[in-house]
């Protein structure tokens, strides 16, 4: 149990040591490279994958068709006043989950060069995106975290009882040991006595015998009178 504390523990601080990095990057998409923003994420590819296409719902109504997200009208008010066209793909890395997306109005891309202030907010998106999804992560790994801090109360709690319920029977166990010693004590003091008693009835006995054979020889003096008489 306490291993498994342990593995949370440090699990959630390899969270909290994660900084989300957005860069520029091309990707080839339709035989067309095109340049977009991107981040590596070091989380489960089907969480990621669930909470940007939440995302992109946000924006417009997107088509997913080999591994591409698109929305052809896309609305993301702090890049654009006007909608655009957001192509977008995760996928598994070396580095992680890579999220990737380019938006372009009709005649060009979003780029740092081209589009500075744009690009900008690109990124930012893309950067708070990874930072709620490490914050995400952490809290399910608290909520883990806790279960398991709960079962291990759980279980010092049971452990409490049965070392209160032990110590009972230690106390139970030695007044009845008191018990059990002194009903020896008093079956040995009986003992004794019994003894005692049956000495001083051997000896009786005795005294008994002596005084009964005295009045037989009294009797047999009495009767022997009887023939004396003429």
């Amino acid at each position: 149990m306490k291993k498994v504390i342990f593995i949370t523990i440090i699990s959630i601080g390899f969270s909290f040591g994660q900084k989300v990095l957005v860069n520029e990057t091309e990707e080839k998409i339709d035989e067309i490279r095109r340049i977009g923003v991107s981040t590596n994420l070091e989380l489960d590819e089907d969480n990621i994958k669930d909470a940007w296409e939440k995302k992109l719902k946000e924006w417009g109504s997107y088509k997913y068709k080999n591994k591409i997200y698109t929305i052809e009208k896309a609305f993301l008010p702090t890049v654009s006043t006007v909608p655009m066209r957001l192509i977008s793909k995760v996928e598994t890395t070396r580095q992680g989950v890579k999220v990737w997306f380019t938006l372009d109005d009709g005649s060009q891309y979003l780029s740092s060069q081209a589009t500075p202030k744009p690009f900008a907010e690109a990124k930012k998106i893309l950067h708070d995106f990874g930072f709620e999804q490490y914050i995400a992560d952490i809290n399910e790994q608290i909520k883990d975290a806790e279960k398991v801090l709960s079962n291990s109360v759980r279980e010092q709690e049971k452990m409490i009882d049965k070392g209160q319920d032990i110590r009972n029977s230690i106390v139970e166990n030695r007044n009845e040991k008191i018990k059990f010693e002194k009903k020896i004590k008093e079956g040995e003091q009986m003992y004794l006595q019994l003894k005692s008693d049956s000495l001083a009835n051997i000896a009786n006995q005795a005294i008994t015998t002596e005084n009964v054979e005295k009045m037989k020889r009294s009797v047999e003096v009495v009767r022997s009178k009887i023939s004396k008489v003429e």
